[in-house]
């Protein structure tokens, strides 16, 4: 834990698109972020993520793409 990196994002920034490989874990330590997916030319919004969430720990292990797009917001 001691080792962790902190990133700091602006609004609208992406964290993850979907066709990236999943090579590290995150923490959501402030603010909120958006989970969707895009489909004919709009965006999906699936969930929001907020402080204490942890994002890619499921493909992290299995080295597996996300299918889905990570924004700040």
């Amino acid at each position: 834990m001691y080792r962790m990196k902190v990133k700091r994002y602006e609004e609208d920034q992406t964290v993850i698109k979907e066709t990236n490989p999943c090579s590290e874990i995150m923490f959501v330590n402030s603010g909120i972020l958006e989970v969707y997916t895009e489909f004919e030319g709009n965006d999906f919004i699936i969930d929001k993520l907020y402080y204490g969430s942890i994002i890619n720990f499921r493909a992290f292990f299995t080295e597996d793409n996300m299918w889905v797009n990570i924004r700040c917001r």
